[in-house]
């Protein structure tokens, strides 16, 4: 337990010290995609040509240290919906980097860590204020649910529900439509990360008291754990009735999804922060250490590819090409083909 508050403690300095230092250099970068762009948020927001990898726009021009923006964007309708430490919302023009509305009712509350999620018509964003808040298109507060503690996790929708994760331990079941809730869980362990889901009515969660749980979604029964060696801060992959991550602690894994059994785990260099992405049919993972691998179905490797830097954000696809980014790079944003070869990449500013 002490050692999970030291993490915890850690964590939140983290997110402090990036509000307060003059270089943004100690957060994870968020990154969406689409098959013709792919958007960085590290302190501001990149706008880079999918296939060319020619830089668009970015906003702010400058860093603006009291409103930086890190989670994951969203992009919908030809917006960019970003979530900034300021606790603001923000809609982009995505050909053009203009503000088209902002979300500041509770700004300086609390963060915006988790990045913005869109189900249907409606923008789901938790904050560590301890609240999600749900926005219509335009940035309209539809409604807004208030958890026990610090938000730090996205979440996932379906027709009804949003399912929200929190460092309280608790998953909600929330009603989209009105923000009352219908079920809540305790899972044991702060919650760190947005649950994977499958078509079969399960989501998937692990704790940071080093567990994996499925949980029934209709009523929030828990199916099955799995101990773990090492905390995973990503959502995991869910695909082929498998579940598939990494851990802090060195170990990729993946795990039936039907009742928990680890059927592979691979020990790797340096931790995993990141979550995989489904690249061509096969997981791909990176490390803090730099690397870039393909985590097969049987549990062993593909082609693995090193490159200058701390790799902790979960990699997208555009355009056919694998897209990471990370901490100390000599790159902003790294591509790859299929086969792993590296294809163009994002230089930092001068």
């Amino acid at each position: 337990m002490k050692k999970l508050k030291i993490v915890l403690w850690l964590g939140f300095a983290m997110v402090f010290l990036a509000a307060c230092a003059g270089v943004p250099l100690n957060n994870w970068p968020g990154l969406a995609a689409t098959e013709d762009m792919v958007v960085l948020a590290y302190g501001q927001v990149h706008v880079v040509d999918a296939r060319t990898g020619v830089e668009k726009w970015k906003y702010p021009e400058k860093i603006d240290n009291a409103s930086l923006i890190f989670s994951n964007p969203v992009v919908v309708d030809n917006k960019i919906i970003v979530a900034s430490y300021a606790n603001v919302v923000q809609a982009l023009d995505a050909q053009s980097g203009a503000v088209l509305w902002t979300f500041d009712t509770f700004k300086g509350k609390g963060k915006f860590v988790a990045g913005p999620v869109v189900a249907g018509d409606t923008i789901l964003v938790p904050s560590t204020d301890h609240h999600l808040y749900a926005l219509d298109l335009n940035g309209k507060l539809l409604w807004r649910f208030q958890s026990r503690n610090a938000l730090w996790a996205p979440v996932v929708a379906d027709e009804e529900h949003v399912y929200l994760a929190g460092l309280d331990h608790y998953l909600y079941a929330i009603r989209l439509s009105n923000g009352q809730m219908d079920w809540e869980v305790d899972l044991g362990g702060p919650l760190i990360h947005a649950p994977g889901s499958d078509g079969n009515g399960r989501l998937y969660m692990t704790t940071l008291k080093r567990e994996a749980l499925a949980i029934d979604k209709q009523d929030g029964r828990i199916l099955w754990r799995t101990p773990l060696t090492g905390s995973s801060w990503a959502a995991p992959l869910v695909a082929d009735g498998k579940v598939v991550f990494g851990t802090d602690q060195k170990k990729a894994y993946i795990l039936n999804a039907e009742n928990g059994q680890v059927l592979a785990s691979l020990d790797v260099a340096a931790g995993i922060i990141g979550g995989p992405a489904l690249f061509e049919g096969v997981p791909v993972l990176v490390t803090e250490g730099g690397e870039v691998f393909q985590f097969k179905w049987d549990g062993t490797r593909g082609w693995t590819r090193t490159i200058e830097g701390q790799l902790g954000t979960t990699p997208v696809i555009s355009d056919g090409r694998l897209v990471v980014s990370g901490l100390q790079m000599k790159n902003l944003i790294v591509t790859f083909r299929p086969d792993g070869t590296e294809d163009w990449s994002l230089a930092a500013s001068k």
